[in-house]
């Protein structure tokens, strides 16, 4: 079975709470059952302070949102049995904080994910068909209304 959790944040990569300690040891634990387990989350630039250093896997994936054309970058990083995607837009994800600053949450977030799930999606022509879309918190909870909306004579 081939399954992508999707999650903002995904440890030890990005993390700000006890949903990156999950979204990062459960992808690993289903991986070892012998499932194709994979994760997508933003390439936040806390990743690269952290370390990691993905390779991009396809450059400039177009992207139509708000009548505006726009494209990101697919990155990959293998990590402990699970393809481990990020979603590379330097203009959302480049930020010192993950969600918003000390003073206060940053006023795009709700812009910044709801392209997260546009590109996840625009995504899966790549990363390939997906049996099970494993969604965690409000930053993802627009992947199953598109996929629903947008996607559901095509399968993902």
């Amino acid at each position: 079975m081939n399954i992508l959790f999707i999650s903002p944040e995904v440890f030890p990569f990005a993390k700000t709470g006890g949903l990156a300690d999950v979204a990062g040891s459960l992808p690993e634990a289903v991986a070892k059952k012998g499932h194709k387990a994979s994760t997508i989350l933003p390439y936040y630039q806390l990743v690269r302070k952290n370390g990691f250093k993905p390779v991009v896997f396809k450059k400039n994936i177009p992207l139509r949102i708000n009548n505006r054309e726009e494209s990101f970058n697919l990155l990959l990083l293998k990590h402990n049995g699970v393809d481990v995607y990020f979603i590379e837009k330097n203009e959302y994800y480049d930020r010192e904080f993950l969600y918003g600053t000390p003073q206060g949450d940053y006023q795009d977030n709700a812009f910044r994910f709801g392209f997260y799930a546009k590109a996840i999606l625009a995504s899966i022509p790549y990363i390939g068909r997906q049996d099970v879309f494993h969604c965690n918190d409000w930053q993802s909870g627009l992947v199953p209304l598109y996929i629903k909306a947008h996607h559901k004579d095509d399968p993902l």
